[in-house]
């Protein structure tokens, strides 16, 4: 194997880095906007985040104070003061377990309530008792007979979390109801603990029509809080995680008051040099009155201040994070690809020095040998044996017992087997096991078996060889991991490569569908085609990788040649115009229409010669296509009347990363790996491409391939035709109707994303993980979900297999930039209707999800 040629990093990533910078130029414009919005979704995300985790700390709450009541309903001695109105006794008692739960769970609030509503013993104030107490908790608790909770305003104007248990006299519901016992807390500590949580500022307010001035006022100065009655007109702020409002927020409550606030209420507010983000979510008690709202104040100045610096430093900042990038994968690319070949080229001497070996060893006649005569029940083992079991000839006879002893557990069977069960069958047999000897060694053995017979055709005789081939695995073992290793680096620099080149692409076909400005679509159109440049020679590699590692497979089925032809001819039309160049086709007229062949690797072969036809001829040259059979040969002839080439350059063309010479790579750029990939795809199906040329003249390329015609035709055939002729208008009055979710960690790939399914008539949520796809897909009703594989917290593959366990049918298209068949069959397992790679095809993408939709019907989904 010989290494890459450094001409191929510089080939990836100087135009690569020179596009990415273009591109992030342009998308510059388009930032602010998105950033706004993306503050504004960050405050509405902060509203459900805070009214979740809210309701979430109160039914934590509710639960704690639930299993403190069971443990002392429970408790004898308080049951029997309490029965025994001891209020002394009880209080005794009780003091020190409300002492724990306050300092350990907040409680502020511990009473003892009797049968009619009379209170008997406040823990948390011992000398009042003897009111009625009429909240709507105990109310409902004396009505229903069952423990009661919710947030209640107290008389003091202050919101507390209360649970009432009725409380009888066998302990928890049994006997004679004795009374009731509640436990409360006000709920300021678990806005502290949200508002540090969340990374913001909590204020709560609460209508004055809700409480009395006096007792509100009594009830600051018991808590010891500085409360200011007139500070708002409506409203009094019963809480605050800041010390002081500043000026214009106060301002911002007073004037809020004019219109009724609801859960999605969302504003900016500027103040002198400050911007803030507010968002407000209401209150609601147990009796689902909204009296108070918590006020969500967020701080973005510095976002802001931070958004001006980018857009004014935009290009310096893109020309670092561009040279970090090359420097980066240029590194990266050179120490995986020297660790690859080194690993690869070691094994392999050392794999040819094994074999070596054992040639040797034959040849000497150092291996192992045995017999065993069946009618004199005798075993003799020679010298060889003996050292390779590690026994001492001197103190073991050599049995078949002994010699199963040392076999490895997990190989007995086999071996076993081998030497008893195959000896009836009179074949020779072979076999490879592993020996576990007395030492603990663990050596890999090769051993043949012949069976002798006698006249009357029974097994006489047994002999055979036993062979050391350690050495031999382990080479074995270390080329497939170099092996390994070279499928693992292919597949990662493909995903890194088609990962900005999916938002290159993508992004240079949404700026040129916008763009009315002919100049700048041209410019558009160089940046994306450099893109598709990039892409295709990432595409070249990997089908190296498959061909040289015999992984490639040809897929025939029947296809229909004319309709190829048609579709190739739509291809190059506008290019041919744009180049100034004449297209012909000449055809054979008795021809076949359908054929039995690989149609998509036929027309990966015609693309690339035409290509190169087309690359290599002067404006006003003529490019020529004929399709001839003969001799059950299907003939291709491309001809032009471009540069040509000598016959030295002819010798060496279908080798990898071979051009005429530098001059070549330079004025018409490519990377020399099109005719090596198609030429080895030739070969596959069984043909061959020829080539004939001469400098100054032009070059004809002929591929010939077996001719197999047929009648059958695919059933789906006829419409998959039809749908690779969508052109762009079509695809642009798609309506697919369809709630759409895409799973992407990538933000610029998100934007894109939703930019094309939008334009399809889709509505699109994002997820910026698997983990967040997952809890959108079950709280969220959606008609199809594009899922990337590789993201934090939850990948792809596992967030499809979360979804399908949990029996979510909807149907899921996997978008990744993970195009090996190792990922595609692992996505399959994992349950997605389909797989598309990435960079996007917007037709392929249009035409899937149609395709699945009306296969999963919104019923299906539903189920």
């Amino acid at each position: 194997m010989n290494p890459l040629d450094l001409h191929l990093k510089q080939k990836i990533l100087i135009p690569l880095s020179l596009v990415l910078i273009l591109v992030m130029i342009i998308s510059s414009f388009f930032f602010y906007n998105h950033q706004v919005k993306v503050w504004e979704n960050n405050q509405i995300s902060l509203n459900y985040k805070l009214n979740e985790h809210f309701e979430d700390t109160i039914k934590q709450n509710v639960s704690m104070m639930q299993v403190a009541i069971e443990s002392l309903e429970h408790d004898p001695e308080i049951i029997n003061n309490y029965k025994e109105q001891n209020r002394d006794r009880l209080y005794q008692k009780i003091a020190p377990i409300y002492a724990e739960l306050n300092q350990n769970h907040q409680i502020t609030h511990f009473y003892f309530t009797n049968t009619n509503q009379t209170n008997f013993l406040r823990v948390h104030q011992p000398d009042r008792f003897g009111d009625s107490i009429n909240r709507q908790t105990m109310l409902q608790a004396v009505k229903t007979g069952k423990p009661a909770w919710g947030l209640e305003i107290g008389p003091l104007g202050t919101y507390t979390l209360r649970l009432v248990s009725p409380l009888h006299q066998q302990g928890h519901r049994g006997g004679e109801l004795i009374g009731y016992m509640e436990l409360g807390m006000e709920i300021e500590h678990a806005l502290n603990n949200l508002a540090n949580e969340l990374k913001v500022e909590l204020v709560v307010l609460m209508s004055k029509h809700a409480i009395k001035k006096e007792l509100w006022q009594q009830g600051m100065k018991r808590l010891q809080r500085n409360g200011d009655w007139s500070q708002f007109s409506s409203e009094v702020m019963l809480y605050s995680s800041q010390p002081a409002l500043p000026a214009p927020l106060v301002q911002h409550i007073e004037q809020r008051h004019q219109h009724t606030p609801s859960d999605s209420e969302y504003t900016i507010l500027k103040t002198d040099g400050s911007v803030y983000n507010i968002g407000f979510v209401p209150l609601q008690t147990l009796n689902q009155e909204e009296n108070g709202t918590v006020m969500i104040l967020s701080d973005i100045t510095h976002l802001a201040q931070q958004l001006t610096q980018q857009i004014e430093y935009i290009i310096l900042v893109t020309l670092f994070i561009s040279l970090l990038y090359i420097i980066t994968l240029y590194s990266y690319l050179s120490r995986i690809e020297r660790s690859i070949f080194k690993s690869h080229q070691d094994a392999e001497a050392e794999l040819l020095q094994s074999e070596t070996r054992l040639k040797e060893a034959q040849r000497l006649g150092q291996i192992g040998n045995w017999v065993l005569d069946l009618k004199k029940h005798k075993l003799d083992w020679s010298k060889e044996i003996y050292e390779l079991f590690q026994f001492d000839p001197k103190t073991t006879p050599p049995s078949y017992e002994k010699f199963l002893s040392i076999i490895h557990p997990e190989d007995l069977e086999q071996v076993n087997h081998t030497y008893t069960e195959e000896v009836k069958l009179q074949a020779n047999c072979q076999t490879q096991h592993r020996l576990l000897l007395e030492s603990g060694e663990i050596k890999w053995s090769e051993d043949r078996i012949e069976t002798l017979y006698d006249r009357e055709g029974k097994p006489a005789l047994l002999r055979g060889t036993v062979q050391d081939i350690t050495r031999h695995k382990e080479a074995e073992e270390k080329i497939e991991q170099a092996s390994r290793a070279k499928d693992e680096f292919l597949a990662s620099m493909s995903h890194e490569l088609r990962t900005p080149l999916t938002n290159i692409i993508g992004n240079c076909e949404f700026l040129g569908e916008q763009e009315s400005d002919s100049e700048k679509q041209k410019m558009i159109q160089s940046i994306e085609i450099s893109g598709r440049s990039q892409l295709a020679l990432v595409n070249d590699i990997l089908d190296i990788s498959k061909i040289e590692s015999g992984k490639f497979t040809i897929d025939e089925n029947p296809y229909n040649l004319n309709t190829l032809i048609d579709n190739i001819q739509h291809i190059f039309s506008m290019r041919m115009q744009d180049a100034g160049l004449t297209f012909k086709l000449e055809q054979q007229e008795t021809f076949p229409n359908m054929v039995l062949g690989d149609a998509q690797r036929i027309g990966q072969i015609l693309i690339n010669l035409i290509g190169n036809a087309v690359k290599f001829t002067e404006a006003g040259g003529t490019v020529t296509l004929r399709l001839w059979s003969a001799s059950e040969q299907l003939h291709f002839s491309v001809e032009d009347t471009g540069i040509g080439m000598t016959s030295e350059v002819q010798q060496r063309l279908f080798q990898r990363f071979e051009q005429a010479d530098n001059s070549i790579s330079r004025r018409f750029g490519g990377s020399g790996l099109g005719l090596y990939v198609s030429g080895n795809l030739a070969q596959l199906m069984g043909g061959s491409i020829e080539v004939e040329s001469s400098k100054g003249k032009g070059s004809r390329f002929q591929l010939n391939l077996p001719y197999h015609p047929t009648n059958s035709a695919a059933p789906s055939q006829a419409q998959e035709l039809k749908n690779s002729q969508v052109n762009q208008e079509e695809l642009l009055g798609t309506n697919l109707n369809a709630a759409v979710l895409i799973a992407e960690d990538t933000p610029e790939l998100q934007l894109l994303e939703r930019r094309i399914l939008e334009s399809m008539g889709a509505t699109v949520t994002t997820a910026d993980n698997g983990k967040i796809a997952i809890e959108l897909a079950t709280a969220h009703h959606f008609d199809l979900i594009l899922m990337d594989m590789q993201m934090p917290e939850t990948n792809g593959i596992e967030a499809t297999k979360i979804l399908r366990a949990a029996g979510n049918n909807v149907p899921i298209v996997a978008l990744t930039a993970n195009v090996m068949q190792k990922h595609r069959d692992a996505f399959n397992e994992a349950g997605c209707n389909g797989f598309l790679e990435k960079p996007i095809n917007k037709q392929e993408l249009s035409h899937l999800i149609q395709q699945i939709l009306q296969q999963h019907p919104a019923s299906n989904r539903d189920a």
